[in-house]
């Protein structure tokens, strides 16, 4: 049996593109690669916001506030906030600074001391709070992990 060179050409031209296309199929390296994050996932300005709610006794003390936040990049964070509660406690501009770490996950954690001595006890502490980053560092999702504090929202958005 002799075959024509063109039913050869049209077998050719009609499978090649099918088998190129299903090459990839299923195999692992079409599969989307896994973003790794690092301290450097979080650098530049943010500006921030929360809401809290503190526990203590019978009575629960709602506070809420925006700042700005510096990240480094490399594990270092500065900044001012201000801040309201429920008691008539006004705290306004108050530095911050504090360390975080990052996951490869994009998760981690941040250990914040804001405020000052001349601040008095109202206006100054601690605080440690775990992050998720989000859209490739745009934006971090805040909790706080202190004993009796409901975070009701927290984030850090990139200014």
């Amino acid at each position: 049996m002799v075959r024509s060179p063109i039913a050869l050409v049209v077998v050719t031209a009609m499978v090649l593109p099918l088998a190129l296309l299903c090459s990839s199929c299923g195999s692992p390296s079409s599969a989307a690669a896994a973003t790794t994050f690092s301290q450097s996932s979080i650098k530049g300005s943010y500006a921030l916001s929360f809401a809290v709610a503190v526990g203590g006794g019978t009575a629960i003390d709602y506070t809420g506030g925006t700042g700005v936040i510096v990240s480094d990049g490399k594990g270092n964070l500065s900044g001012t906030e201000s801040y309201s509660d429920t008691n008539g406690t006004v705290c306004s501009d108050l530095p911050l600074s504090g360390t975080y770490t990052v996951n490869p996950d994009g998760t981690g954690l941040a250990n914040i001391t804001y405020g000052s001595g001349s601040s008095g006890a109202e206006c100054s502490g601690t605080f440690a709070q775990t992050l998720s980053i989000a859209n490739g560092g745009a934006l971090v999702k805040t909790t706080n992990i202190a004993t009796n504090v409901a975070q009701l929202s927290g984030d850090w958005t990139r200014q």
